[in-house]
């Protein structure tokens, strides 16, 4: 017999999955493209951009999707989302780089992980009480 998730546990698991994934594609492609020859002030929007696509298709369709089955993929979430992520996208950078120049490149990638670890847990509540936000009719 299948062991049943209240809904806000299933999200959250759902969303640790998911964020795990985002995080790692967030991370390597960082890396390499520092590792390229660009700085941290470009790569990491750029690196973020690539996994918040994925991240948003994912979360969306699967993660906050209402309890109808319904998904919650639409012009008002996606302009929530995009301005939730220029936000954490605008801190990250700036702790990032603040990390890099208080550590050095040699701690970068593990600058990289805790800066975002700790945006994942904003951004999880953000997604869910404001940009798959349920409307009840």
């Amino acid at each position: 017999m299948p062991v049943r998730l209240a809904p806000v546990h299933r999200q959250l698991a759902l969303y640790v999955v998911f964020g795990v994934t985002q995080l790692l594609i967030d991370w390597a492609t960082f890396l390499l493209l520092v590792h390229a020859g660009l700085s941290v002030l470009m790569a990491n929007p750029a690196s973020r951009t690539f996994a918040a696509v994925i991240g948003y298709l994912l979360n969306g369709s699967m993660t906050f999707r209402g309890t109808d089955g319904k998904r919650h993929l639409n012009v008002g979430s996606f302009l929530r989302f995009v301005a939730l992520f220029v936000a954490l996208t605008a801190a990250s950078t700036l702790l990032v780089d603040a990390g890099a120049q208080l550590f050095g490149t040699r701690w970068l990638a593990i600058v990289k992980m805790l800066v975002e670890g700790g945006l994942a847990v904003i951004s999880f509540l953000a997604q869910k009480i404001w940009v798959y936000r349920h409307r009840h009719h």
